[in-house]
């Protein structure tokens, strides 16, 4: 076999590994995820306490900024909150960082998120509002939730009742997890960021999306 030909075939098959290799560490960064589940007890606005399952996967993948940087993070838009309130069941899958469940009059489980974490906000094109929070409402089903703006106002002044600061892979996560627990693990969180702890009326975002429609 002429050197030329030897050279060409044995570049291809060269190329060939690599992209087969390429392709191995894809499906081998796909198939690494791991789902942490837990439970907390929630202490609702109407006295009672109800008991919030939840689940959040993580997995392998590039950071935010440097897309290189690998590492096991949560996907958020995977996490799952479930739980029953009055013989009715009702889940919540999606990518809002809930940090209140709470109880209309009417008697109907609403959830409130601070839209600017986990970019939803920006992923779903929830402007500038005040207070910049998001509310969601379940429908019939309790399994499908709209969002709402501006929140109501019978929310303002409700301390937060769910999990912020939520178990990481390095830890050894509890299985349940009582309202002292949630006090405790969230205690730099309530200090730093008191929007996020208490509804508050006039919260303003420095980091909201103006709405293109008001220019």
């Amino acid at each position: 076999m002429r050197p030329f030909i030897q050279d060409r075939l044995t570049a291809l098959s060269k190329s060939g590994a690599k992209s087969l290799a390429g392709l191995c560490m894809v499906l081998s960064l796909a198939a690494c995820s791991r789902t942490l589940t837990w439970e907390e007890e929630v202490p609702l606005n109407t006295g009672e306490t109800l008991v919030l399952k939840r689940a959040m996967e993580w997995r392998l993948q590039g950071g935010a900024g440097n897309p290189f940087n690998f590492g096991m993070r949560p996907d958020v838009d995977k996490q799952v909150l479930e739980f029953r309130y009055r013989d009715k069941d009702y889940v919540y899958s999606g990518g809002a960082a809930v940090g209140w469940i709470a109880v209309s009059k009417e008697g109907l489980p609403v959830l409130v998120a601070t839209p600017a974490d986990w970019a939803w906000a920006v992923r779903n094109h929830y402007y500038c509002i005040v207070p910049f929070y998001v509310q969601f409402l379940p429908d019939a089903t309790g399994r499908s939730w709209t969002w709402v703006r501006p929140i109501e106002p019978w929310l303002y002044g409700l301390p937060y009742n769910v999990l912020a600061n939520f178990p990481r892979l390095n830890e050894h996560a509890k299985q349940r997890y009582a309202v002292a627990d949630r006090v405790e693990r969230d205690a730099t969180y309530r200090r730093e960021q008191p929007e996020r702890t208490v509804i508050t009326p006039d919260y303003k975002s420095r980091s909201c999306i103006a709405d293109p429609a008001s220019k």
